[in-house]
């Protein structure tokens, strides 16, 4: 937590610029609001993505993760993954790691997220992993995919659970969303 407060960083600046609401409250708390400004994290389409269609069933449902091979990654494959198989889905992962099923290449990764039927993003709850942006979680909804996420507090106001996506709060709450998200008729409501 210490490279947050990077207090010699922060006070030779006049202002902070963070893509997380959480982490400049957090950084206001040390520093002052006047020093702080928060913006969203913008995504820029690519000419070449469509937003994903929606065709019928090709058997086992697959659930993509995106993003860097940090803990949250690892949190993925250890912990979500079985639950994931439990519920009849398919897992899989783009990312910078040789353990992923296809490396993060951002040429293509948009390409390759479409092809999945939703996207689950969980995450581990430390401090720093609070401060997230909700990028990837809109880069998602804006692909089509229905998402599944932890409550990470940029994403709450985000994802509004059952209308364009589900926050999982628990174990349970995941077993039951993606329960929910095998019926192709919700995956096409949330993902719209």
């Amino acid at each position: 937590m210490s490279d947050l407060y990077n207090d010699k960083m922060y006070l030779v600046c006049d202002y902070i610029t963070v893509t997380s609401r959480y982490f400049g409250d957090l950084l206001a708390s040390q520093f002052g609001d006047h020093k702080v400004r928060v913006i969203m994290d913008a995504w820029e389409n690519p000419d070449d993505v469509i937003k994903r269609e929606y065709v019928q069933s090709r058997g086992t449902p697959s659930a993509v993760w995106f993003g860097c091979a940090n803990s949250n990654y690892f949190y993925a494959r250890d912990k979500v993954v079985p639950l994931l198989h439990h519920a009849g889905w398919d897992s899989y992962f783009i990312t910078i790691h040789d353990t992923a099923d296809m490396q993060y290449d951002h040429k293509t990764v948009y390409q390759a997220l479409v092809k999945h039927d939703i996207c689950f993003i969980p995450s581990v709850l430390l401090e720093e992993h609070k401060c997230k942006s909700p990028n990837r979680v809109v880069q998602s909804m804006v692909l089509g995919l229905p998402i599944i996420c932890s409550p990470v507090p940029d994403y709450i106001p985000v994802v509004r659970t059952f209308r364009n996506g589900y926050v999982a709060y628990s174990q349970q709450d995941w077993i039951t969303y993606l329960i929910a998200l095998k019926d192709q008729t919700t995956r096409e409501r949330i993902g719209k």
